[in-house]
């Protein structure tokens, strides 16, 4: 879980060395995410099956308890997959290098980087799931950010 420090200590960081902040926002991101065991479930009423017939599930869903933890390691893979290491002290914090770090919040990511890099490394992000950019941050978990 992202601690208010950590989101704290990369803003204050971010702010020290003049980096942009960018936030994406998975779309439908539970729906991204293998499931890593068999899951069945009934068919909802109305759908024409015969009776007693169950499915097997191949993707999370939303609703699923297990749906928010299969997105995190999903996510978590295709992030290390670029070359980022996950921090020791907070694992919703990946780090590439002093000036280039992604915090992710649920389904979205908060991307930190120098102002020349953050097409390159947004489009990395969004090679292989559906991310809808948001922009330069201006509003983060209540929060309004200004940069100036």
């Amino acid at each position: 879980m992202l601690g208010h420090d950590t989101l704290f200590s990369c803003l204050a960081y971010a702010a020290a060395r003049d980096l942009k902040i960018h936030q994406l926002n998975a779309v439908t991101a539970y729906l991204n995410s293998n499931l890593h065991e068999e899951i069945f479930i009934c068919p909802p009423e109305g759908v024409p099956v015969s009776p007693r017939s169950v499915w097997l599930l191949k993707k999370a869903i939303y609703g699923l308890k297990q749906a928010g933890l299969e997105w995190f390691c999903t996510l978590r893979d295709h992030i290390k997959l670029l070359g980022y290491s996950q921090s020791g002290h907070n694992p919703c914090l990946y780090i590439y290098n002093p000036n280039q770090f992604i915090v992710v919040y649920v389904d979205d990511l908060l991307v930190f980087t120098e102002k020349g890099e953050i097409g390159k490394m947004k489009s990395e992000l969004t090679g292989r799931y559906e991310m809808r950019g948001l922009g330069e941050v201006h509003w983060v978990l209540v929060m309004e950010v200004t940069c100036d």
